[in-house]
């Protein structure tokens, strides 16, 4: 019998163990890193425009969003190609700035998608033609996610897809 409950112990004790090392930190999460250059596409509390993005990405979805580090000569997916999932924020003028900047801010410069390219698989209820950002439907940012004026520009509009 001894022998039975010092085994249920060690197992539970592994468990344990186990489960506390695959914590992970939970909020917005980016590993892309800027170079200097491009410091004023910083917002006011000073996110990258990689960590802000993560940020607006997360706050249409039930979890986490991380925008991750890329390859040379290479870009963010439009919604609905890859891993990033077509919603009001995901589709808005705002995330596709922010994405298009932190593709720039890592190197990329010539691998930005075009509006017009990017917003092809939206469909029209996560697209906005009167804002930047899906407030109008109740997502809300935390403090440090304001949004920089620059993001805020709506392409289609500006004629610049």
């Amino acid at each position: 019998m001894s022998c039975l409950v010092y085994f249920i112990i060690v197992s539970l004790m592994a468990v344990t163990l186990a489960s506390a090392s695959t914590i992970v930190p939970r909020g917005p999460q980016t590993n892309a890193t800027c170079t200097s250059d491009y410091d004023w596409t910083d917002n006011e509390s000073g996110l990258s425009p990689c960590l802000l993005a993560s940020y607006l990405l997360g706050s249409c979805l039930t979890g986490d969003y991380g925008v991750w580090a890329l390859p040379a000569d290479s870009h963010y997916n439009p919604p609905n190609v890859g891993t990033m999932s077509s919603t009001p924020c995901s589709c808005s003028w705002s995330v596709y700035n922010l994405l298009s900047a932190c593709t720039v801010c890592q190197g990329n410069v010539n691998s930005v998608l075009s509006w017009a390219y990017y917003k092809a698989e939206c469909p029209d209820d996560d697209l906005s033609t009167t804002t930047f950002y899906p407030y109008d439907k109740g997502y809300e940012l935390p403090e440090p996610a304001s949004i920089p004026y620059w993001a805020t520009q709506n392409h289609d509009s500006a004629e610049l897809a």
